[in-house]
């Protein structure tokens, strides 16, 4: 896939709330950094794997940002959180680290191996939550996915499935059955000992 597709990139809002004090994965600069960056970087776009109108831009330089997937073993303390990604969308469940008290989550994520920057055109978003016109090669950064692991971090199982059935909240995939069935392996296979750090 070429470059050229892109023709204007910016950072949507949505991803504004991955910052060293949440509990995602986070960039280590500005977001005008994180834009450069991308742009940068955009010669090593590809389609993901579940939509191909979303692309996957890989950080040349994964150790410019923090993953927010932890891995796990028996003796991690975990827990459950149900909440709103956004006002707009249902409440969905997820199982973190417990952390205890800890107020600095950038003490329990890990220095990323591999990073890819979710780009959606913003024709994909609609007018209401795209930030730039919904116009061919416009596109926006709604993810930083930042995995501890030198492999692509993949969707996670949940996020899959309310996508690919077009849940509140999720974005249609472009998966037939077969292939549905093919990205829940490799997604609950990638999450099997992992799991997102806790607040």
């Amino acid at each position: 896939m070429s470059a050229s597709v892109i023709r204007n990139l910016v950072i949507n809002e949505f991803a504004k709330r991955q910052t060293m004090e949440s509990r995602f994965s986070h960039f280590e600069g500005t977001w005008a950094e994180l834009e450069a960056h991308a742009w940068d970087c955009r010669e090593s776009i590809r389609p993901s794997d579940t939509n191909d109108q979303v692309l996957l831009i890989k950080s040349s330089n994964p150790a410019l940002f923090m993953s927010g997937i932890v891995r796990i073993d028996e003796d991690t303390p975990l827990k459950a959180r149900y909440e709103r990604r956004s006002e707009e969308e249902q409440p969905r469940k997820s199982i973190e680290v417990l952390n205890p008290g800890a107020k600095d989550v950038r003490f329990v994520k890990e220095p990323a191996e591999w990073v890819d920057l979710v780009a959606f055109p913003s024709q994909l978003l609609g007018e209401e939550r795209a930030q730039l016109q919904c116009l061919p090669g416009n596109y926006e950064i709604i993810s930083i996915n930042a995995s501890p692991v030198d492999a692509p971090s993949e969707i996670h199982p949940d996020t899959l499935i309310a996508n690919h059935l077009e849940l509140d909240g999720g974005t249609a995939t472009t998966l037939d059955h077969g292939q549905f069935v093919q990205a829940l392996r490799k997604s609950v296979e990638y999450w099997a000992d992992k799991v997102m750090v806790g607040i």
